[in-house]
């Protein structure tokens, strides 16, 4: 199992003879653990599998998609699809669709479905299994490295719905597109902790100029407008605190008169203000003595 996990790194069409010899061991967690990562390579002769598996569970009628449930097979059961019994019949279901979904290779669904991944994901938001269908193809588009559909899950996706790990595989314009359509876009941005824009912030750095401007208004509207807790949220508090580490320091100037009239943030957040302030002023500190060469 722990000789399994090391192949995580560098997983290739080499690796494929001894994941699938594991794929006929006797424990589950095994198997699940070999097919995970065969998912990851898409030519592998699972995902060929998979894309057998999957027929019998989805299905595409014109612009939607057919869900059914059968029973599993015993390749089904081989190849690491979850059959434990539940009392949650649909945490098992949900849990075989992502499972399938995720080990399918990309180019089936735009081969066989349809040419865009946008239209495919358009779909899935009309099922019943739209959290379910947007893990699978999350998983997959992560595992497979494919920026274009991880474009088209996070723009189609619906709402509370945000796979944070396909951030990580946009180029640098496309995270700047992500960032500007939930900062002007998007309805109104908002930083609470459980948000998209908190949590894409919070994950991956990388703000402009302008983004950066306009996430310290929005942090000051927030200091000044949350006067209903007794307490900061810890998790917001770090992201704040890592915004002002990481954002260009031609914000500064604006920084301070944003952040640094006490009487307009909220006592809770005086001091998350002041620390961010304090922030910058040694990051700008350093830059003057590195450039002074001392």
């Amino acid at each position: 199992m722990n000789f399994i996990k090391q192949l995580t790194t560098g997983i290739s069409k080499a690796d494929e003879p001894f994941l699938e010899q594991a794929l006929d061991d006797r424990n589950f967690h095994v198997r699940r653990q070999a097919a995970e990562l065969l998912a990851a390579v898409p030519e592998s002769r699972l995902g060929q599998r998979m894309i057998g598996h999957t027929k019998s569970f989805l299905g595409w009628t014109g612009a939607a998609i057919q869900i059914r449930f059968p029973q599993l097979t015993p390749t089904m059961i081989h190849d690491g699809i979850y059959g434990m019994q539940s009392k949650k019949p649909a945490h098992v279901r949900s849990k075989q669709l992502i499972q399938m979904v995720g080990a399918v290779p990309l180019i089936y669904w735009t081969t066989h479905w349809h040419p865009e991944p946008e239209t495919i994901i358009s779909a899935a938001m009309r099922t019943n299994w739209k959290r379910t269908l947007t893990s699978g193809f999350a998983d997959a588009a992560h595992r497979q490295q494919n920026s274009t559909w991880a474009k088209a899950i996070l723009w189609g996706r619906g709402p509370g719905i945000l796979p944070i790990k396909l951030l990580d595989i946009l180029t640098i314009k496309d995270y700047s597109d992500w960032l500007d359509h939930l900062l002007y876009t998007e309805g109104r941005p908002d930083l609470n902790y459980r948000r998209p824009l908190h949590k894409s912030i919070r994950h991956r750095t990388g703000l402009n100029d302008a983004q950066t401007m306009q996430v310290f208004r929005l942090i000051a509207d927030y200091m000044a407008t949350d006067k209903t807790k007794k307490i900061a949220n810890a998790t917001e508090k770090r992201t704040f605190e890592a915004v002002a580490l990481r954002c260009p320091l031609s914000i500064l100037p604006q920084a301070e008169r944003l952040l640094g009239e006490s009487t307009r943030i909220a006592a809770i957040w005086q001091a998350t203000a002041a620390k961010m302030l304090d922030i910058l002023h040694f990051r700008q500190e350093m830059m003057i003595k590195v450039m002074n060469g001392e």
